[in-house]
């Protein structure tokens, strides 16, 4: 993808509208696929355009850890704009 000029790539990420079930959106929640003992489970991150880079690193090990408890609450596993595998 192209930037405009002056535009840094978490800024254009904040402005792109995704497009999720016929309906645009400018909040984005990414499905992350983890691989664990029990099979694959697909929690949700949460409005990934206003996180920074720690945030989603915690973020994502947080996921990892509560997808290997089994401690994923049903609403964390549900309406995601997008999903990534082979990621965590």
């Amino acid at each position: 993808m192209r930037l405009p000029a002056g535009r840094s790539p978490r800024s254009t990420l904040g402005t792109i509208q995704a497009r999720a079930h016929g309906v645009w959106s400018k909040r984005i929640d990414i499905g992350i696929a983890i691989d664990t003992e029990g099979g694959l489970i697909v929690p949700i991150m949460r409005n990934v355009a206003e996180r920074d880079a720690r945030d989603l690193r915690a973020g994502l090990d947080r996921l990892r850890a509560d997808a290997a408890a089994r401690a994923i609450p049903p609403e964390e596993l549900r309406g995601a704009t997008i999903t990534l595998s082979n990621f965590a």
